[in-house]
């Protein structure tokens, strides 16, 4: 079931389609570091870096970013361990952050 009352910040037809199918193009980080630059991407109101979509893969889903300085793309966690297997509890998660974070192209 998806989650109620997130419907307002993103439908779930948009998210499904922001899914990349080829998640291996993006490098993995365990945490907010650009693995292009080095750049610090973090997750708050005030940072540029931009939630570009995100990927379903064999350790959880995960959300893509690119850089606001090389514009690398990269992925990582944005749920909990618990959170990692669970589409509602990632799709509450992802459209969250998608309205401080998302790419508007």
């Amino acid at each position: 079931m998806v989650s109620e009352g997130y419907e307002g910040l993103m439908s779930f037809e948009e998210f499904k389609a922001l899914k990349f199918t080829q998640y291996g193009c993006f490098r993995y980080t365990a945490d907010s570091y650009c693995p292009g630059c080095g750049q610090v991407c973090l997750l708050d109101v005030d940072s540029d870096i931009r939630l570009i979509g995100w990927c379903d893969t064999d350790s959880g889903f995960m959300a893509v970013f690119e850089c606001p300085r090389c514009f690398s793309k990269f992925r990582f966690h944005i749920s909990g361990l618990e959170d990692r297997w669970d589409i509602d509890a990632f799709y509450r998660d992802f459209a969250m952050m998608y309205v401080n974070h998302g790419c508007i192209c």
